[in-house]
């Protein structure tokens, strides 16, 4: 305590730390402590009293966030629907609380009801006619499923994502009837007149710009509507470290208000009675800070924009109030609000790439004894902020842009141009003036985008590598905070040896070993083959039209988390959508040595083999005679000494008697169930003959077929099988060695159970 005797305030970064750090404790958790347990806390933390000031400070922010996550948690859990209400019809009368997503000729859209403790629910309507718009009233009849999703290493956690937004459920829509909006009692004024104006704008842009290539990144960069824009384009942003120009945040934000301001400003200063009265730099500010606050909303206030809105507040009601405010107090303040309204947002990873981007940048630029020259001003920060973005990018997704300092240093001073001018154009349409500046903005977007397709396909644009863990990623983060600090700061060479461990990939199987993964593709088939120099794809998954293409979104990620950097063979069993969907996404994503089944590859035949580092693969089906689709799967034995494993495809009971002509063959330890454990397959016989240690099933969660039978599970256990189905336990992962044959399975959801996450 001071001399004085007046307490220490408490430094807002450590209450910000503390916060922060109490909700990751509870997200860290695999489920919600009962809220009564933080009522102990006080008292264990008793001898903290004794303690300097900023840990008793630190200790109760710390407690304040454990409490608001758990509190949160909580709520969002008892708004789910349990999986006993599953598959059941259920009428509701609600709004699209959403713009809505037009896939083909189906919708997707976030529908919320005050009929249902469950309040928000994701929702399909397949094939439909209707012409759907935010803020609409409907009643409908809805097939509802509890929040699962595919549970894969290195794949997007959906669970994750739909507790974030709560959502309490998925469904698919059956019935329908319109109703008015009175009926809802869902939305506010205020949330449905944002809702229709964004939807207005949707349609005008719509309307103006019906087949231009840039419509969807007009929408992007003006309402925050980025579902127009198509794979392709995403992959070219990403390639090219821009995605952050498309996804509202800090730089949109800054350039409306900042134009408002100036132009406030300006036009203020004109008149000399008023600014004696007003000066004009505090009218310019809080004019600057409703567009914000306007632009913000229109965009959908997602976690970059809410952090990008709250620091420019509190920068122009500084100016408003003629004081200094320090940037890093800026970002504290942003941080704790953002955590405040909403304690989930540690879940998204534009939390962490925007918040640390900021940081990282007055960490770079500041405190510096040199001044940067004039163009090093410039690109000093683009340089500064790729590197930064490099061990969390590719933690997240497994890749990361090289060129991004370039393809920034170009695209930042045009966009800010481009954006005011489109911004302008929104607000004009209707008239002449503002339908001729969108089209115009809209070709200059699509000139500028030559330019990225260009850098995107510079040798070496982008750097694609096994995503490294939390442990890797931290001390990759503070070897970049030594390796870039200050002169004269002891230790820095240190800095880019501890960035090695990112470079650090799964471990070599030893020879004679195999490690087998079944994917959780849903209702589908995808399996990984890996030995200690090789890898093999046994199908690609499926990839509905309108729907998940698992071979971008499951099989590619667990390639690149696995370090695997070529595939030396991709299998097709046959080809139907639930196992060929994802091949040309994968061609795209990873080369491909070689191909079997395939229209580019030899078809696959009975007694066709090799070995690679000690492990020998063999078709054991189809031979050269007619067989159905689905009874020409290719069968795939993998041994390695004298144990073996069996990959099945759809093959049903005729290639099931023609397989036991040699039985021997069939004796394994592991099979992978024949068609997802349908009726068809799985003949007594063929199960007799196999009688497996493992029969993994590769059925989806609460599949339409009710894959596996529940005769056919009992018949495997009958068998002497431990039966996992992949949708239940999520990826399965095994290996097999020669000397100790099958090793642990492993189940990936029980192996990464957090509470959000389906038991």
């Amino acid at each position: 305590m001071p001399a004085s005797g007046r307490k220490t305030p408490a430094d807002l970064r450590v209450l910000a730390a503390g916060y922060l750090l109490g909700i990751l404790a509870v997200y860290a958790l695999p489920r919600v402590l009962p809220w009564w347990t933080f009522l102990a806390a006080p008292l264990i933390a008793l001898p903290l009293l004794y303690l300097p000031a900023t840990w008793r400070h630190l200790f109760v922010a710390l407690w304040l966030g454990a409490i608001a996550a758990t509190m949160q948690a909580d709520r969002r859990l008892a708004a789910q629907l349990p999986h006993s209400e599953e598959h059941q019809d259920i009428w509701l009368t609600g709004e699209i609380a959403e713009l809505p997503e037009r896939k083909g000729a189906d919708w997707r859209f976030v529908f919320a009801s005050a009929d249902s403790p469950l309040r928000r629910l994701r929702v399909s309507w397949y094939r439909s006619d209707a012409l759907l718009k935010a803020g609409q009233c409907w009643r409908l009849q809805l097939r509802l499923r509890s929040p699962h999703g595919l549970m894969n290493p290195g794949g997007f956690d959906y669970e994750a994502w739909l507790f974030r937004e709560g959502i309490g459920a998925t469904g698919y829509v059956r019935q329908a009837q319109t109703c008015a909006v009175t009926e809802a009692r869902v939305l506010n004024f205020g949330q449905r007149r944002i809702l229709e104006l964004r939807q207005h704008i949707v349609d005008q842009v719509a309307a103006r710009l019906p087949e231009h290539p840039m419509r969807g990144v007009v929408l992007g960069l003006t309402v925050g509507d980025d579902s127009a824009i198509d794979d392709t384009q995403w992959r070219i942003l990403r390639r090219t470290g821009t995605t952050h120009l498309i996804s509202i945040s800090g730089l949109h934000i800054t350039l409306a208000a900042g134009f408002v301001f100036f132009l406030m400003r300006w036009n203020w200063s004109l008149w000399p009675a008023l600014c004696l009265r007003w000066p004009a730099q505090r009218i310019g500010a809080l004019t600057a800070m409703l567009a914000a606050v306007f632009y913000s909303v229109l965009a959908g206030f997602s976690i970059p924009t809410q952090r990008s809105l709250l620091m420019l507040l509190v920068l122009m009601g500084a100016l408003a109030a003629s004081r200094q405010t320090a940037p890093s107090r800026l970002l504290t303040i942003a941080l704790l609000a953002v955590l405040v309204l909403d304690p989930s947002a540690v879940l998204h990873p534009g939390f962490w790439l925007s918040f640390g981007a900021v940081a990282w940048m007055l960490y770079g630029l500041t405190a510096r004894l040199r001044p940067p020259g004039r163009i090093q001003v410039w690109l000093q920060p683009q340089w500064l902020l790729a590197l930064a973005l490099v061990p969390p990018c590719l933690f997240w997704f497994g890749e990361s842009s090289l060129i991004a300092p370039l393809a920034n240093a170009l695209m930042i001073p045009l966009f800010s141009l481009l954006i005011p001018w489109l911004l302008v154009a929104i607000s004009l349409l209707g008239s002449a003036a503002g339908d001729w500046m969108l089209l115009t903005g809209a070709d200059a977007l699509n000139g500028l985008w030559q330019v990225f397709l260009w850098a995107a396909a510079l040798p070496q644009a982008y750097w694609t590598w096994a995503p490294p863990g939390v442990a890797a990623l931290v001390v990759a983060m503070i070897g970049l905070l030594l390796a870039l600090a200050p002169r004269g700061v002891p230790a820095r060479s240190l800095g880019c040896v501890l960035c090695v461990p990112l470079l650090f990939t799964t471990p070599a199987l030893p020879s004679g070993s195999v490690e087998l993964t079944v994917l959780d593709v849903g209702q589908g088939h995808a399996a990984v083959l890996r030995t200690r120099r090789h890898s093999l794809l046994f199908d690609a998954g499926p990839a509905p039209a309108g729907g998940l293409n698992t071979g971008e979104a499951v099989v590619l990620p667990y390639l690149r988390k696995i370090g695997v950097r070529q595939l030396d063979r991709l299998v097709l069993s046959h080809d139907h959508l639930d196992h060929s969907g994802g091949i040309e996404a994968l061609r795209a994503g990873i080369p491909i040595v070689e191909e079997t089944g395939t229209a580019r590859g030899a078809a696959c035949r009975a007694g066709d083999h090799w070995d690679w580092d000690g492990v020998r693969f063999e078709f054991l089906h189809p031979d050269a005679g007619a067989w159905s689709v689905n009874n020409e799967s290719c069968v795939l034995r993998i041994s390695t000494g004298e144990h073996a494993m069996l990959l099945t495809g759809d093959i049903e009971a005729e290639a099931e008697s023609a397989l036991l002509q040699d039985a021997a063959k069939l004796a394994v330890q592991v099979i992978v169930v024949p068609h997802h454990g349908s009726r068809t397959s799985s003949t007594p016989e063929f199960v007799a003959a196999v009688k497996p240690r493992y029969a993994l099933v590769p059925a989806g969660w609460s599949n339409r077929w009710r894959f596996p039978k529940t005769q056919v599970v009992e018949r495997w256990q009958a068998a002497g099988a431990q039966v996992e189905i992949s949708g239940r336990s999520g990826a399965l992962i095994l290996r097999m060695s020669e000397q100790a044959g099958v090793e642990e399975l492993i189940r990936w959801r029980e192996q990464s159970r957090f509470f959000w996450r389906a038991g």
